[in-house]
């Protein structure tokens, strides 16, 4: 793969069309706020990460438009089943090492273990405390630069509670969206309707939020 040109006139722009392209579509899997996504495409190319895996993959939608977004060489990822949607995206890319199962079993430490290093983990599976828990524990047990958590700042699951928890020295950044008006980037099974929205907010909140900390190779 040839060197990506991540110069910040470049890069910006690029991120741009790519959001821009995702939520002018019909079939968007991505349940991301565009200007959080815009955060966390950001951080990554800002530091270099070349190594992606995200625990809780769903259709797949974020682990492409990051693998096109970041130019990463190493891309992996895990689901508890393998969804139509997901079998037909893993068809266009071969080289995703990809685990379908429990992120908490014996059976995925194995895995993990064996991908080594990985520059960021974002975890985005097990939205319950003690999963969410759970994951970031047995991530901190293996080599990595940076975790990163979805939905710290939804009200409807327990990822703030661990977010809270971990020491401030611990994190590098977060973005949650505050504006009622931006709209999620999915677009499939009518989720970017008012009616969807009116009840997503009231229940969830205005934003999700993605927070980032240092990985079990990166000192305090």
């Amino acid at each position: 793969m040839d060197t990506p040109d991540f110069t910040a006139d470049t890069w910006t722009q690029r991120l741009d069309r790519m959001i821009h392209a995702e939520a002018a579509g019909k079939q968007s899997t991505i349940m991301k706020y565009p200007n959080e996504l815009a955060f966390f495409a950001g951080f990554c190319i800002d530091n270099g990460v070349r190594s992606y895996l995200e625990v809780g993959i769903q259709h797949g939608g974020l682990l492409a438009f990051m693998e096109t977004a970041c130019q990463f060489e190493t891309v992996a990822g895990v689901s508890y089943e393998e969804r139509e949607t997901l079998r037909s995206r893993r068809n266009g890319h071969p080289d995703w090492a990809i685990f379908i199962g429990d992120s908490h079993s014996p059976e995925y430490r194995t895995w993990r273990a064996g991908l080594g290093q990985i520059d960021l983990v974002m975890i985005d599976g097990d939205h319950s405390y003690a999963g969410v828990k759970a994951d970031y524990e047995l991530e901190l047990s293996m080599p990595s630069r940076y975790i990163a958590f979805h939905d710290i700042a939804n009200k409807a699951c327990g990822v703030p509670r661990l977010w809270n928890e971990i020491p401030d020295d611990r994190k590098l950044g977060s973005l949650t969206n505050d504006d009622p008006e931006v709209r999620m980037l999915i677009t499939i099974r009518d989720r970017n309707t008012e009616d969807f929205y009116s009840r997503h907010i009231e229940k969830h909140g205005v934003g999700a939020g993605i927070g980032i900390v240092r990985g079990s190779l990166e000192a305090a």
